[in-house]
């Protein structure tokens, strides 16, 4: 069920192209899975969509896009000179 506060013209683009919002309790699970689930010991760097591994978008692979995102975001809290 999605967030109360969202949209209904945002949750109808997002039904439309195949993404949806999870409830609390599904986002709370998934993260609890990630931090408890012995099978995950010592995994770092990996993407998880919900409970299974997946490939993150490709902009998160890019070089370019990470270093760009990285200057905008130091600049956005004031911080450029880090």
């Amino acid at each position: 069920m999605p967030p109360p506060t969202a949209p209904r013209t945002v949750l109808a683009v997002l039904r439309e192209i195949g993404y949806s919002i999870d409830s609390l309790e599904g986002g709370v699970t998934a993260t609890h899975r990630l931090v408890t689930d012995p099978a995950l010991d010592g995994v770092t760097g990996r993407y998880y969509d919900r409970t299974r591994e997946a490939r993150a978008d490709h902009q998160a692979y890019d070089l370019r896009a990470r270093a760009e995102l990285w200057e905008r975001s130091l600049k956005l809290v004031d911080h450029a000179d880090i």
